[in-house]
C-alpha cells in the first residue's frame, strides 16, 4: 500500500470509526506490525547495500596492497607521491591494469603512463 493511501487509511479509521478498546488494541498492533515490517525491509536494504560497498572497498584495499607489495618489490622505496595515488584511486580496473603493468615495466613510471 502507497504511503499515501495508507495515510487516508489511518485517518479515516481513526476519525471516523467508533473502535471499542478490543479493536482498537488490535488496530494499533496492525498499524506498529506494518511500520515495523517497512521498517525492518529499509534496514534489509540498507545493510545489503553496506556489505556491497564493504565488499568493493576491501577488494579496493587488497589489490592496492598488492601493487604496492610489487612496485617494492621491483623497484625498492616507493615515493610518497606514487602510494598516494594508489591509495586514493577508486578504480578496480586502473588498479589491475597498474599491476599488469608493474610485472612487465623497466621503470615504475611506466606503470602510471597513459
Amino acid at each position: 500500500m502507497e504511503e499515501v493511501q495508507r495515510s487516508l487509511l489511518t485517518h479515516c479509521i481513526e476519525n471516523h470509526l467508533v473502535l471499542d478498546r478490543e479493536e482498537a488494541d488490535l488496530y494499533n498492533q496492525i498499524v506498529n506490525a506494518l511500520e515495523f515490517q517497512e521498517v525492518s525491509e529499509m534496514l534489509t536494504v540498507y545493510e545489503e547495500r553496506g556489505i556491497k560497498i564493504g565488499r568493493e572497498e576491501s577488494r579496493l584495499l587488497g589489490k592496492r596492497e598488492d601493487l604496492l607489495r610489487v612496485l617494492r618489490k621491483r623497484f625498492g622505496e616507493v615515493k610518497t607521491a606514487v602510494s598516494d595515488k594508489v591509495a586514493v584511486t577508486t578504480s578496480l580496473d586502473r588498479l589491475n591494469t597498474w599491476l599488469d603493468r608493474s610485472l612487465d615495466a623497466d621503470r615504475i613510471e611506466e606503470v602510471f603512463e597513459c
